[in-house]
């Protein structure tokens, strides 16, 4: 659902994440790159890059459907970096997110590559809990809901047709 805006008491924890993560880390300038996401620009995420990644399946490695971003909700920030690479070369970072975004009540969506989806360990979705400890599981849970129904080839054409005409008229206005 979208929820029209961010989600405050979302914020204030990101805040507080990404303060004690540039302290430990001096080396980060950067923090929340990416938070609430309206539909509408989820088209224009989504949509604009279809056709160059090579269709609807692909696309959605690593952004959702226009629908099914927790970017909707308010409750989900991408920090630090989008770019895979950053997080390979900086595993440090990556291990102290892991291990310390539950105390400030989140956890990483996508810690494991998927049928469909990249992991994304810069993508931290506020679930509340603060002080409880990291909350991801060590082991991949096997998720057949999106991903089943792309990875068998299933993709829906007008679904895809759809999408890139939204995109596309969003771009025009």
């Amino acid at each position: 659902k979208d929820n029209g805006g961010e989600d405050t008491k979302a914020r204030e924890q990101i805040d507080k994440l990404v303060s004690k993560l540039k302290q430990t880390f001096p080396k980060i300038k950067k923090g929340v790159v990416s938070a609430y996401r309206s539909y509408d620009k989820q088209v224009d995420t989504f949509g604009s890059n279809i056709a160059r990644d090579g269709g609807v399946s692909q696309r959605q490695k690593y952004s959702a459907l226009p629908g099914f971003s927790q970017h909707h909700t308010g409750k989900t920030f991408d920090i630090v970096s989008v770019e895979p690479s950053w997080w390979n070369e900086n595993s440090d970072v990556k291990k102290w997110v892991v291990n310390n975004c539950g105390n400030f009540g989140f956890k990483i969506s996508y810690p494991f590559d998927g049928v469909l989806r990249k992991a994304e360990p810069w993508h931290l979705y506020y679930v509340g809990g603060e002080s409880s400890g990291s909350i991801i599981s060590k082991k991949p849970i096997p998720d057949s809901k999106v991903d089943d129904y792309y990875s068998k080839g299933k993709v829906e054409p007008k679904l895809e047709k759809e999408t890139v005409k939204q995109s596309n008229t969003n771009n025009q206005e």
